[in-house]
């Protein structure tokens, strides 16, 4: 009588493995080990410069945002909290900061957060959907993608959010950088 609609839901429960390999060839030396499992969504993990934390995003307190993982003490610590959903955390060279891409402000654009004190920089503010941040080498750019030009193509600003200039001209569009 057009006053219902059914709908489907799909949940999804993701969680974060770690597999032992060996550094000479690449290959498995052991099982696949759990390190993060909840039954909440647990992904896009990231490991720190120094190999001993792993940033992720969880929904396990309702919202998407970023949390910490130890794995000297298996400790694990929300980062960021709020609406607007934080994902795909990638670490400064130096492990001091993490960039990635929220909504948190309605718009959908790259942020920093500093991993000691929690502190947060919105790096871009277009309009646009600008997403998937990477930081160069020696920390100093971010490269990410952006559909401001009109399709999503590869970008690069300072790590200050500071003169983003376009790379790529050919819809280099992908999950990651």
């Amino acid at each position: 009588d057009g006053h219902r609609i059914a709908f489907a839901i799909l949940s999804q429960n993701a969680d974060l493995w770690r597999l032992p390999v060996a550094p000479d060839s690449g290959t498995p030396t052991g099982p696949p080990e759990p390190v993060i499992a909840t039954t909440r969504e647990e992904s896009r993990g990231a490991w720190s410069p120094d190999g001993r934390r792993i940033a992720f995003n969880s929904d396990r307190r309702g919202e998407m945002n970023l949390w910490l993982h130890s794995l000297d003490d298996g400790v694990t610590q929300q980062l960021t909290s709020g609406p607007g959903g934080d994902y795909q955390a990638r670490w400064s060279p130096d492990g001091r900061t993490l960039a990635f891409f929220s909504s948190r402000s309605g718009n959908i654009d790259i942020w920093t957060v500093d991993v000691e004190t929690g502190q947060l920089q919105q790096r871009t503010s277009s309009p646009a959907l600008d997403v998937n941040p990477f930081y160069s080498p020696d920390g100093t750019r971010i490269a990410f993608e952006s559909d401001r030009s009109g399709r999503k193509e590869a970008w690069v600003m300072e790590a200050d959010g500071s003169n983003p200039r376009q790379l790529t001209t050919d819809g280099a569009s992908d999950h990651y950088l």
